[in-house]
């Protein structure tokens, strides 16, 4: 081995203690908090995908004192902003790993700066979740959450019905909060099914799609007979659609 090969190796192992140390102090809620940010602008100078890997750590941890906790997550947004584009895939990374979402979120959107490019990440990470387990269910709803704000997108409307039938009821609570608000009505079947079924228990999530179809007007169609019958008082079904009485 040359002097050129163990000088490599020396800078290697040198920049990985460099990387680890940085990352636990910034992580590290007994230390200052003068030495978190310090860490935080040797990580970014650093610009590797790690290094913001690194910094998207600091998302996994709340200090006791919320307006620090506060303000040193705002200083790292800024440090990621700031390196464009660079960023995205450890924020795609950071996404899948991580049970906390907002702020990764917001980074991207400040850095991409166009909503299909974010709900495409968005829905890829929600796609990883699919098969996540039901342990999983608050992220999924955390996820598909973070897409309400978003303008409507036919591919956001399909992801959501494809959670309708999910294990936890916040999931399903919220996917039917989609397709609301992205007022997608290719899945009036799939809503009714849900609301006039005998599998799903949630009485949250079945006055959620009365709400839908009534604020929308849907035709409930062929399924009439089965949604009058089912209805609660207030409402009643005329013509093709749900309306409210009295």
């Amino acid at each position: 081995m040359g002097l050129k090969d163990l000088f490599a190796g020396w800078t290697s192992r040198s920049g990985d203690k460099t990387l680890a140390k940085n990352i636990a102090r910034l992580t590290n809620q007994n230390a200052q908090h003068e030495d978190r940010l310090r860490s935080a602008e040797i990580l970014i100078e650093l610009d590797t995908d790690e290094a913001y890997l690194g910094l998207l750590k600091r998302y996994d941890m709340t200090l006791e004192k919320g307006y620090m906790d506060r303000d040193e997550k705002v200083y790292v947004k800024e440090l990621l902003v700031s390196r464009g584009k660079a960023v995205v895939e450890s924020i795609r990374t950071f996404l899948k790993q991580s049970d906390n979402v907002n702020w990764p979120e917001r980074i991207l959107a400040d850095v991409l700066g166009d909503d299909s490019e974010v709900i495409t990440i968005l829905l890829d990470v929600l796609e990883s979740e699919r098969d996540a387990g039901d342990m999983k269910g608050p992220k999924r709803a955390k996820l598909l959450s973070l897409l309400l704000k978003y303008p409507p997108d036919p591919r956001i409307g399909d992801m959501a019905a494809s959670f309708l039938e999910d294990f936890d009821e916040s999931v399903r609570f919220t996917a039917v909060e989609l397709i609301d608000t992205q007022g997608d009505d290719r899945f009036v079947k799939e809503l009714v099914e849900v609301m006039v079924g005998e599998e799903e228990e949630s009485g949250r999530v079945r006055m959620r799609i009365l709400e839908t179809l009534v604020r929308h007007k849907w035709p409930v169609g062929r399924w009439r007979p089965r949604v009058a019958e089912w209805l609660p008082e207030g409402y009643a079904v005329k013509g093709k659609r749900i309306i409210e009485v009295g």
